[in-house]
C-alpha cells in the first residue's frame, strides 16, 4: 500500500480504495475521459511525476 500517498495533493476526481494488496486510485466515473492534468498530478503523489514523457524521449 502507498504508506507515503500525500491525499490532499490528489485531484478533487480522485477515489482512494484500499484493497488488501495495495491501494487503487480512480480518477472520475468514466476512464475513458479523464483530464491530462489529473493523471500527471497522481503521478506526482505517487512518486513518477519526474518520468513523464521520458519514453517519448528515450532518455
Amino acid at each position: 500500500m502507498m504508506a507515503c500517498l500525500e491525499r490532499s495533493a490528489l485531484p478533487q476526481v480522485a477515489v482512494i480504495e484500499e484493497l488488501p494488496t495495495d491501494t487503487l486510485i480512480r480518477l472520475g466515473d468514466k476512464p475513458m475521459h479523464v483530464g491530462a492534468a489529473d493523471i500527471v498530478a497522481v503521478r506526482a503523489v505517487s512518486g513518477y511525476g519526474d518520468q513523464v514523457g521520458l519514453e517519448r524521449t528515450g532518455r
